[in-house]
């Protein structure tokens, strides 16, 4: 993408932070590429971020898009703070597009952004709506962050429209903001149990895996509450050990005091002995 603004700005301590991050990314990209990721990445290490700043970039060549056809997600936006940069940037891509003459049709219309605006003028009065729209995208599992962040953007639409001198009764209403709440696990234990009824109880194998999510469903009950502080690593690790040793006793056969096999299998043994102890 060569849409980018020509005109250097300066960066505040978090804008610095979030550039130094992009460039070690594209860094590390482009190492992989030349299979030299392991050097490059010892290389930075322990550079400052005003050197890493000053380092060449080496993007690999990419068809132009427009602009209206990026997305960028945030599969944790918190209240907003790197979609509210992403939007600058975004507002620049748009200008930079409109300018050029070579720039492709939309995805979405079949356009390009000279053909759905004639003027310069008319696209600085949509922008904030399109990238509301199209471009910024953002997941939190806190419904409070959602919020947060749905009105952050809000704000920073309005105030674009400020900026180009729009009254409130001129400025295109923002209709879509693309900011969702996530449930960490599904809340309803009858669809688990349906869900397991159809597709994981026909083979001991599907048991297994049943007997595993079943587990899972209920280590992550609390996931809504404690997000990112919720450790069930182990937890998930002997879950599947649990599962593993059910899957074995359910498809290898039982053996007698000789170690021959018989006819049925640990798990069914097991059911004959639970049942006659209750007979």
């Amino acid at each position: 993408m060569r849409c980018c603004s020509k005109r250097a700005t300066p960066l505040d301590d978090r804008g610095l932070e979030i550039a130094t991050a992009l460039r070690e990314w594209l860094e590390h990209l482009c190492a992989s590429e030349a299979g030299t990721a392991d050097q490059r990445r010892t290389n930075n290490t322990d550079l400052p971020q005003e050197e890493l700043l000053k380092r060449p970039v080496y993007v690999l060549h990419r068809a132009k898009k427009d602009p209206r056809d990026l997305k960028m997600l945030d599969p944790a936006c918190g209240s907003g703070h790197f979609l509210l940069y992403a939007f600058d940037l975004l507002e620049h891509i748009y200008i930079e597009a409109w300018q050029d003459a070579s720039a492709p049709a939309s995805e979405i219309t079949g356009k390009s952004l000279r053909d759905d605006y004639k003027t310069e003028q008319a696209l600085r009065n949509a922008i904030p709506g399109l990238i509301m729209q199209h471009n910024l995208h953002g997941i939190d599992i806190d419904p409070r962050a959602r919020q947060i962040a749905a009105l952050s953007l809000w704000l920073r639409a309005q105030r674009s429209y400020q900026k180009l001198g729009l009254k409130a009764s001129e400025r295109p209403p923002i209709t879509k903001i693309n900011i969702v709440c996530a449930e960490p696990m599904p809340g309803e234990e009858d669809l688990l149990d349906g869900f397991i009824v159809k597709e994981l109880s026909h083979i001991p194998e599907q048991e297994a895996i049943a007997h595993f999510v079943r587990q899972v469903f209920a280590k992550m009950k609390l996931a809504g509450e404690a997000g990112s502080l919720l450790k069930i690593e182990k937890d998930i690790s002997e879950a599947l050990t649990s599962a593993r040793q059910q899957w074995a006793r359910q498809s290898q056969r039982a053996q007698d005091k000789q170690g021959q096999a018989l006819l049925f299998t640990a798990a069914e043994m097991d059911q004959f002995a639970s049942e006659a102890a209750t007979a």
